[in-house]
C-alpha cells in the first residue's frame, strides 16, 4: 500500500496537483482509497465512478421497487 501512495503522490506532483485550483480524487467508494488520496491532498473532492455510482442507484430502486424491473 505504502508503495501505492507513493505512485500516487508522484503522479498528482508530475500533473501539477500542487498548484492545482480543485483536486479531485476518482475512486470507486473503498474507504482506503480516499484515505490513500487524503493524505498527500486532504482538501481534495472525492468523487465517486460512474459505474460505482450506476450499482447504489440499482441498489435504491432494488430496495424501493423490489423486483419489479420488467412491470417499469
Amino acid at each position: 500500500m505504502e508503495e501505492f501512495q507513493e505512485r500516487v503522490v508522484l503522479e498528482a506532483r508530475q500533473r501539477g496537483a500542487q498548484t492545482a485550483e480543485v483536486r479531485v480524487c476518482l475512486g470507486d467508494g473503498a474507504a482506503w482509497v480516499g484515505k490513500t488520496a487524503q493524505d498527500p491532498c486532504p482538501k481534495a473532492l472525492p468523487v465517486l465512478d460512474w459505474y460505482h455510482a450506476m450499482e447504489q442507484v440499482w441498489a435504491v430502486g432494488r430496495t424501493c421497487y423490489g423486483g419489479q424491473e420488467q412491470e417499469l
